[in-house]
């Protein structure tokens, strides 16, 4: 259930068309996706023909979409290589950490990295779990992991796929066998990976996807995914309920005879719009091919990452392709930073860094351009 199976030769791709979808990217040097991802021209038919019915057949479109959401929900889930089934949406990660952090309260027990997103780490800390830390990147390498959750008894493991601070990429294959073999649910925050590296949620289904869409899967705000086996349902009942899975408006005596999926944590009504864009943005993912986004966005990385050394830059982020992404991290400093943006380039500090990340609407000639402000920059200092 891959977007693009691995056995059928990749589409080439036409990049510079492709960018030309993406209005913003001409206004200045944009290297600011782990903030939020740009957002397709292509979009603004989709929610303008949405907006259209709105104004002359609400009623009608809403039950279009109702009827449709089996293909979107199908859609959708092809892109973490999983039923459809598993699959909820949500408006974002934070409340799709809170409501599996409420889930598996009996578990009492979860380890976590110190310095990962406080969207992920919070839920955890405020429902009273007995938290194991990992104190350094350093310890999310899988054999760390290992020792670390063999000591622990800990039963979950909740990390950051690429860590927003300094792009550091788990080996997400190795850890998840690491936590399948050893019985623990693997929570993962996917914000910053989803779109850009694969993975496959049905062979690893020991694995919780949480993600939000406005980054790399360039969908705009309001909508995100919660993905894993309905299996952890009956494990684990969430206490949750929805209206959306039940065909009637009857009082319920016995709430257990409403049916337990996937569709529990999707409160209220759906999005529309939300859900259209995540739509389009995960068709206009799938026809790139997710096997050459990656392909893209590594060689810009290391491009960005190599000529950021060359002006005598030490990374923040990782030397490792194994562990690089689409984040790429060079020391904070204020002037820099000041000029940088005062020269149209877009971009966010965080922690102790710049931070500057790279999409497949970016090309080798923003990054060329980003040197040579950075090069006007040191000669301004002299």
């Amino acid at each position: 259930m891959q977007i693009i199976p691995q056995t059928c030769p990749m589409p080439e791709i036409d990049w510079k068309k492709i960018r030309e979808n993406y209005p913003e990217i001409h206004r200045g040097l944009y290297f600011n996706t782990a903030f939020i991802g740009l957002v397709a021209q292509s979009q603004q038919g989709i929610i303008q023909e949405a907006m259209l019915k709105m104004t002359q057949n609400f009623s009608a479109l809403r039950a279009d979409l109702l009827e449709e959401m089996s293909i979107i929900r199908e859609e959708i889930a092809a892109s973490v290589c999983c039923p459809s089934d598993f699959l909820a949406l949500i408006p974002n990660l934070s409340e799709g950490i809170y409501s599996v952090a409420q889930m598996l309260r009996p578990l009492q027990k979860v380890m976590l990295y110190k310095g990962d997103y406080p969207a992920l780490n919070l839920p955890f800390q405020k429902l009273g779990y007995d938290i194991i830390w990992l104190e350094q990147e350093e310890d999310l390498s899988p054999e760390n992991i290992e020792q670390s959750l063999l000591k622990s008894n800990t039963k979950i493991l909740a990390l950051s796929w690429v860590q927003f601070k300094t792009g550091y990429r788990i080996d997400l294959e190795r850890i998840a066998q690491i936590c399948k073999s050893l019985g623990i649910l693997l929570v993962l925050d996917a914000t910053q990976g989803w779109c850009v590296f694969q993975t496959d949620l049905e062979k690893n289904d020991h694995i919780i996807f949480v993600a939000s869409a406005y980054k790399w899967a360039t969908a705009g705000l309001g909508m995100g995914i919660l993905a894993m086996s309905p299996k952890w349902l009956e494990q684990y009942p969430p206490p949750l309920i929805s209206t959306s899975q039940i065909s009637t408006y009857d009082y319920f005596d016995d709430l257990g005879l409403i049916p337990l999926s996937m569709r529990v944590f999707e409160l209220g009504h759906p999005h529309l719009l939300g859900i259209l864009m995540l739509r389009h943005g995960i068709q206009n993912i799938r026809e790139m091919g997710i096997q050459n986004i990656q392909d893209r966005v590594l060689s810009l990385s290391r491009h960005l990452s190599e000529s950021l050394e060359n002006q005598g830059f030490t990374l923040l982020s990782s030397h490792s392709d194994a562990h690089r992404s689409s984040i790429v991290v060079i020391p904070f400093e204020q002037g820099l930073s000041d000029y940088l943006q005062a020269n149209s380039v877009e971009l966010t500090g965080r922690g102790a860094g710049i931070r500057l990340s790279v999409h497949f609407y970016n090309d080798f000639e923003d990054i060329d351009r980003l040197i040579e402000i950075i090069q006007a920059y040191k000669s301004n200092k002299k």
